[in-house]
This record gives C-alpha cells, sequence and structure tokens, in this order.
C-alpha cells in the first residue's frame, strides 16, 4: 500500500493486492489467483479523502479564546497555525474591543501606501528606462519590449532576466530572518504575571499612561499594534488575579499621584475589554473592585473640598483625577447634591410674598421678579465655577440647571400657584401668567459655560418651561372660565347701559309734549301722518311745479338727526355715568315728531351691533 499524504484534506491514492487484505480499505474486489492482466491492480485502487479532525473555522474560533502568550506557541506548531494566528483580523478585533481602532484612518493610510507604492514603482520605472536607454530609440525599444513581454509570456528579455538574478543572488547572501515566538511581541514577557509586581525592564511604567492614546490603525500592522498595548498593560492586568489585597498590587507600587493611578486604571479597564480567556470574570471582577475603592477614596476627598469651598485646592484635583478615571460622573453628582443654590433655596425668596398685601383678584409680581434676578445671579456664578473646576468637555452646568429647575424652580411655581388658586380664579391666573414671562427673561440673560452643548439657550429654555407643564391643563380651565365670566358681565352690563339709554332718550323726547293739545288735535296729527309718504316723495314729472317743503315733517328731521347716536361701551364707560342726551336743538313739542325721533333712534341703535 502507498504511503498516504502528509496534507490534511487532500485524497490519498491506496492500492491494495492479495498480500495485503489489512490495508485494503474498501476495495472493490479481491485479485483472483493466477490474473496476471495488469490492469488489475488500477481496478482495485480506491480515493480515499482524508479530512481534519477539526474544522478550519472552528479551530479560529477557538483560537479567539486562547490567552496571548499560548497564542505564540500555537503559531510555532505548524504553517497553517502561524497564518491563522497571525491574521490581521483578529488583531484588529481586539483593538476594537478596546476602542482604538479607527477604521476611517486605516482606510486613509491604506489609499495612501498604495499611492505612494504606485509612484514609486512609476518613477523607477522612468530611472530604468533612461539608465538602460540613453536616448529615445533606446526608450523606445526597452518599452517596445517591455510591452511584447507584458502580452506574450513566451519572449524573453536578457536584460531582466540578468537583473533579476543577480538580485535573487544578493538576497540570497543575506542572513535570513526566521520568525520567533515573540513576532511583533518583543516587550513581552511570555510568564503569566511578573513575580512580585517587578517589572520586565522592556516597558516604561510612563509610557503605560499613553499606550492607548498612541496606538495606529494600520492594516497589516495590528498585531505589531496590540503587542504594544500588551506589553505595556499586560502584566498589570494579569497581576490582578494574584493578589487578594488590592493595596498590595503592582498599579501603586509603580504610580504614586492620584492622577497617575486614575490614568492607569482607566486604561486597565479599557484593556480588559478584550479578554475573553479563562478567567475573565475573575479578573474584570477584581479591577472593578479595585477601581470602586479607588473612586470611593477620591470622591470622599473631593466632597470635603466641597464642604469647606476649596475650589483652588481639593476640589480642582480631585475632579480632575475623577474625569480621568471614569469621565466623573460621580463627581458631577456630588457637585450638584452639595450646591448652594439647592441647600439654600430658601433665601432666594419666599413665594407667599407676592399675595400678601394685595387687593383681591391681584398679584404682586414685584416679588416674584426679584426671585427670578436672584436665582439668574447664582446660576451666573455657578457657570464660572464650574469652570474653574472641572476639566474642559465635562458638561456639568446643564444638569445643574436641571436639578435647580426641578428642585428650586418648581416648589416655588407650586406653592405660588396653590396659594395664588385658593384666592380666586383671577388671581391664580394672573400669577401664572406674569410669572410665565419673568421666567422667560430669565431662561434668555442665562450664560453657558465653555463646556456648555452648543444649543444650550434651547435646553436651558426647555428645562424652565417643563416647570409649567404639570399646571398648564388648570391654567386653561381656570382661564378658559375666566373669560367666560368677565366676558358674560361685560355684554349684561352694556346691555344694561344701552336699555338706560334709551329709556332716558324716550324720556327727553317726550318730556316737551302737552297731552292735552295733541289730543284736540288728533286729526291734523292723523292726517299728517298719513301723508307723510306724498310729502316725502319727489314731485312727479308731468306736475308743473315742486311741491312746497312740509314744515313739520323739516322739524321732524332736524329734532332726529340732532339725537345722540347710541354706542358700544368700551372699558373705559365704566367710570362714565349714564347721561342723557344732550341735543343741539330743542326737544320736539309734538307726539308725532317725538315718536319719529325714537324711532330714528332706535334705527341709529341697530348699528351698534355691527361696531367693532
Amino acid at each position: 500500500m502507498s504511503r498516504p499524504s502528509s496534507s490534511a484534506g487532500v485524497g490519498d491514492i491506496r492500492s491494495s493486492t492479495p498480500r495485503s487484505k489489512a490495508g485494503a480499505m474498501g476495495a472493490t474486489r479481491n485479485v483472483r489467483p493466477g490474473n496476471t492482466n495488469m490492469l488489475a491492480s488500477l481496478r482495485q485502487t480506491q480515493i480515499i479523502t482524508s479530512k481534519p479532525v477539526l474544522p478550519a473555522e472552528l479551530i479560529a474560533v477557538i483560537l479567539d479564546y486562547v490567552p496571548v502568550p499560548d497564542l505564540l506557541r500555537c503559531a510555532r506548531v505548524s504553517r497553517r497555525l502561524r497564518e491563522m494566528v497571525y491574521d490581521d483580523s483578529r488583531w484588529i478585533q481586539k483593538l476594537r474591543a478596546i476602542g482604538v481602532w479607527n477604521e476611517a484612518e486605516a482606510r486613509r493610510r491604506l489609499d495612501d501606501a498604495l499611492r505612494r507604492k504606485i509612484e514609486a514603482q512609476r518613477v523607477k520605472e522612468e530611472t530604468e528606462a533612461k539608465r538602460s536607454g540613453g536616448d529615445l530609440s533606446a526608450a523606445n525599444g526597452t518599452s517596445t519590449r517591455t510591452r511584447a513581454h507584458a502580452a506574450s509570456v513566451t519572449l524573453f528579455d536578457a536584460g531582466q532576466e540578468e537583473r533579476r538574478y543577480r538580485g535573487s543572488l544578493d538576497h540570497s547572501q543575506q542572513p535570513v530572518r526566521r520568525p520567533t515566538l515573540t513576532d511583533g511581541f518583543e516587550d513581552l514577557t511570555i510568564s503569566p504575571a511578573l513575580p512580585n509586581g517587578a517589572s520586565d525592564g522592556k516597558s516604561d511604567p510612563a509610557e503605560a499612561l499613553h499606550v492607548l492614546e498612541r496606538v495606529q490603525s494600520i492594516r497589516g500592522k495590528a498585531k505589531q499594534e496590540f503587542a504594544k498595548v500588551y506589553a505595556a498593560l499586560g502584566p498589570m492586568y494579569l497581576d490582578l488575579s494574584t493578589w487578594n489585597n488590592q493595596s498590595n498590587s503592582v498599579i501603586f507600587r509603580l504610580y504614586r499621584d492620584p492622577e497617575q493611578q486614575a490614568q492607569i486604571l482607566s486604561q486597565l479597564r479599557r484593556f480588559s475589554r478584550c479578554d475573553h480567556t479563562e478567567g475573565w470574570a475573575v479578573r474584570q471582577g477584581k479591577l472593578d473592585a479595585l477601581v470602586r475603592v479607588f473612586e470611593s477614596a477620591v470622591l470622599r476627598e473631593f466632597e470635603q473640598g466641597l464642604a469647606v469651598d476649596d475650589v483652588d485646592g481639593r476640589m480642582i484635583r480631585y475632579a480632575h483625577v475623577l474625569v480621568s478615571l471614569n469621565g466623573g460622573r460621580v463627581a458631577i453628582d456630588a457637585y450638584i447634591d452639595g450646591n448652594a443654590a439647592i441647600q439654600k433655596s430658601k433665601i432666594l425668596g419666599n413665594p407667599l410674598d407676592c399675595l400678601d398685601g394685595v387687593a383681591q383678584g391681584h398679584v404682586d409680581l414685584n416679588s416674584s421678579q426679584s426671585f427670578f434676578e436672584r436665582l439668574a445671579r447664582l446660576l451666573v456664578d455657578q457657570a464660572a465655577t464650574i469652570d474653574r473646576v472641572f476639566p474642559p468637555g465635562v458638561d456639568v452646568f446643564t444638569p445643574l440647571l436641571s436639578r435647580i429647575c426641578e428642585g428650586v424652580l418648581a416648589d416655588y411655581l407650586t406653592t405660588l400657584y396653590d396659594e395664588a388658586h385658593d384666592h380666586g380664579r383671577e388671581t391664580y391666573v394672573k400669577a401664572v401668567s406674569g410669572t410665565f414671562c419673568q421666567a422667560v427673561r430669565m431662561a434668555a440673560s442665562l450664560k453657558p459655560s465653555r463646556s456648555s452643548p452648543s444649543d444650550f439657550s434651547t435646553q436651558s429654555s426647555l428645562a424652565i418651561t417643563q416647570c409649567f407643564d404639570r399646571h398648564v391643563d388648570l391654567y386653561f380651565t381656570e382661564e378658559l372660565a375666566f373669560f367666560e365670566t368677565r366676558a358674560t358681565e361685560d355684554v349684561a352690563r352694556w346691555e344694561r347701559e344701552l336699555s338706560e339709554q334709551q329709556e332716558n332718550t324716550e324720556s327727553y323726547f317726550m318730556s316737551n309734549i302737552n297731552r292735552q293739545a295733541a289730543k284736540r288735535d288728533f286729526l291734523t296729527s292723523f292726517k299728517k301722518v298719513v301723508m307723510m309718504p306724498v310729502n316725502v316723495l319727489p314731485a312727479f314729472p308731468f306736475a308743473a311745479s315742486k311741491p312746497a317743503p312740509n314744515p313739520a315733517l323739516a322739524n321732524l328731521e332736524a329734532s332726529a338727526t340732532s339725537q345722540s347716536r347710541p354706542r358700544t361701551p368700551t372699558l373705559t364707560d365704566r367710570s362714565t355715568p349714564n347721561r342723557s342726551p344732550t341735543p343741539v336743538h330743542e326737544a320736539p313739542t309734538t307726539e308725532l315728531a317725538a315718536k319719529a325721533a325714537i324711532m330714528n333712534s332706535r334705527l341709529e341703535g341697530i348699528k351698534t351691533l355691527f361696531s367693532i
């Protein structure tokens, strides 16, 4: 039986003979004795496919959970494993988990490298063309040979082959560098942890503070970049699993300043994201516990500085330490909780001062205006203090403003509105509308800090106006009811004044009439009323002359037009008493003229229904 091939996944051709039945796996049939056919052995041949025990994809997944020192040892097993371990995507995945891989930067670097390579190749070809040719004809001949060689691989260029042969001799004389275990990990100690926390002498503790900031996103170099990170942070990260007491960690022996300790702990927390090997939960748990202990100690120092108002001392220092550790969220919360604006909100103003000593239906908005002015000055001072304490890029003023609006402003408005509602509907409506205008003006007067977002004015206005959201529904209900009541009262008063004015007008017109004379001259008055339309109409075309005007009708029209017209009462008419009409001419002396004047006055009064 032939020797099987050593390559996994390649089929083996095995032959079977009658003398080796054990090696004939899956043979079709045995050769009969005496059969001398030369094709008999070929007929007994069977193709056996040999596959690896594990698929390559599964091996690649397993390598993702292998520690880095073991990965380097796996790379020495075979060429296939070396290719899988040194695959650039494996190390890019680790760098991306840490948060230091920039895909856009990697693409830009790759495009620049390809552009430089193409440019260098073009320059090299131009230089070789000038060196080999010497003149234009030689250059044309060289380009012709080059194009011919590119078109057909059967052509032979003696000059090119000679240069290739000399290059191969030069390379053969140089020593070939063999890949080692620490290829790309030159600064890495393969031991699980440094004994007694000692340094290997190759990595500088100061370099570890900024190692993540110096990682470059270069395709094909991800393994080398991760090796730098692992050489600086790996020993300290693995050292955490060897100590039960966090104070004995190598971190606190290498770094003494709280700023450096916070920075290296922040780097280790980011580095722990790429740890998927066995025991990762224990290592990350110890790192988190160490961070919590350190954070509590630094926060205690910050709160002590805040209590004594040590702005330029402990507050600035430990605020920067907490920001370097994990963004300073606990420092921001501690500063807001212990802020003087929240602790001393009672000194800004008493909301009940707006209702003391005021008439029914009114509210004193001067007290609320003083409250908003003092609150605005306090916020401006807080913005200046925040710029001194916290580093740039940390927005503290926006959450502080939201907390003050929720705790100080909202309580002030709620107390004021509840008391104003008990005083009456009109007082409540005036209090809500007046304080809302004052709050909007205060929002426009606020100054942002240097770390505030670009839309600070919009956010501040939104935070302040949200304090009125809980009162909007009740305000709209009360305002509508107040408007309906006030409108009903005004209309009733206007109708009452109009009725009184009409009664006064009728009394004035009828005051100068002699009832006895009107009864005696009843027939005359009846004739005038009946003939009034005839007298008003113009003369007929066939009339010889225009009839003479009726003096009684002229007096009636003059007296009617001279009366004052009723008008729609306004707010300024409340203090004006009902006055009797004061016509220019005297009142009519006849009942007919008086009734005509009254009729004309009522017709003119219809216009008041349409007065704007």
